[in-house]
């Protein structure tokens, strides 16, 4: 379980530290405090092995269209595009697996940097008409700049990965494609629920994973804690991409947006928590969609999921009603697990508040301003 996060030069952030952290986190503030970009600096770090994620995070903003060139792609993580400088994650983790380093913690460094190597070109074949080579090879171009990645495992020898922009003279237009290379197998160690986009497909190819893995009655018994109309979920393999419908006790199964946002947002949480046991699971917003009312019985079920899948969770919210309720549900566990942060903004620099059980139940009980 990751304890602590120690962030430099990235997006708002000079020299940041988050944390402690427990099983269940809260994460509170004003507008432009930082809150999204503390859980894009916990996705980056979750996979230090994936290069690829640094770009990946731009679609949480809605940003998936950028120009292809790197201060415009990747340069905008880098605090005041100060590029001199590199992006360091380093995390503590508290060890609960069996072995030597039982309950110790243990320390991971994660940097990202914008480096500089001499512009390539290289001639690549083609064809022509009815696969007769071209007359004139295409050319490729390769980026100056590049994204490069050096992880620091607590154990094992450091990994090094990159993303390079490669772009391709050929007819009828121009081709740009990332091309990323790691010294380690990526694995999915957490996922990222954003409060601006979402992607329906998403969602209907990991439930799909979890059909053939027998494990949607578990997808639908905690969905059904929140909302008893549902009796079961499918996955349609529509014309262009895949979509979940829901059983709701219409005639027909529909689509699981048309059946409300609280719920849609809801299976796509307890999706995801399923998808990545022993993982990190990041929620922006947590409370959109669900109404106060729906609060209690969703956190309760998100909860006893992600301790039975030891999954982490860490989630911002603007609401008071939110935390309020998130924790008391919390209260309902013999280790409720639960801190909250308030990220501050003070003459252009961030400040952490950190309340843990004992605190924050003092500052509900005096109804003092938490959010």
């Amino acid at each position: 379980m990751l304890r602590t996060l120690s962030i430099h030069n990235f997006k708002c952030f000079d020299e940041f530290v988050l944390g402690p952290l427990s099983r269940f986190n809260l994460i509170t503030g004003e507008n432009d405090t930082g809150k999204t970009a503390l859980l894009e600096a916990l996705f980056l770090h979750s996979g230090a092995r994936n290069p690829l994620l640094a770009t990946n995070i731009n679609v949480f903003r809605g940003m998936d269209k950028l120009p292809a060139n790197p201060e415009t792609l990747w340069g905008w993580h880098f605090r005041h595009l100060d590029f001199s400088r590199p992006i360091e994650l380093k995390g503590q983790h508290e060890n609960f697996s069996a072995g030597p380093h039982d309950g110790k913690v243990e320390e991971d460094l994660l940097t990202i940097s914008l480096q500089r190597a001499s512009n390539s070109t290289q001639q690549i074949e083609g064809e022509g008409l009815g696969g007769a080579p071209e007359a004139q090879a295409t050319t490729e171009t390769i980026e100056e700049r590049y994204l490069a990645y050096e992880y620091k495992p607590a154990v094992g020898t450091t990994i090094h990965g990159s993303t390079k922009i490669h772009r391709r003279a050929s007819m009828p237009k121009p081709q740009v494609r990332l091309f990323t290379q790691s010294d380690a197998k990526q694995e999915e160690t957490a996922q990222f629920l954003s409060a601006r986009t979402r992607v329906f497909s998403f969602d209907a190819k990991r439930l799909s994973n979890l059909i053939a893995k027998k494990q949607k009655s578990h997808v639908v018994d905690a969905v059904r804690l929140l909302d008893k109309r549902v009796q079961d979920l499918h996955v349609v393999t529509g014309d262009v991409e895949p979509y979940i419908v829901a059983d709701i006790g219409f005639r027909e199964m529909i689509p699981l947006p048309y059946a409300g946002e609280g719920l849609t947002r809801f299976v796509s949480i307890v999706i995801g928590v399923l998808n990545i046991p022993g993982g990190l699971l990041l929620i922006d917003e947590i409370e959109n969609g669900l109404h106060h009312s729906a609060l209690a019985r969703g956190f309760e079920a998100l909860m006893t999921l992600a301790k039975e899948q030891k999954v982490q969770v860490v989630a911002t919210t603007h609401s008071r009603e939110c935390v309020k309720v998130f924790y008391q549900a919390s209260k309902t566990f013999t280790e409720p697990e639960m801190t909250l942060s308030r990220v501050e903004r003070d003459n252009g620099k961030r400040r952490l508040i950190h309340y843990d059980e004992a605190s924050l139940e003092a500052a509900m009980d005096a109804e003092f301003e938490v959010r």
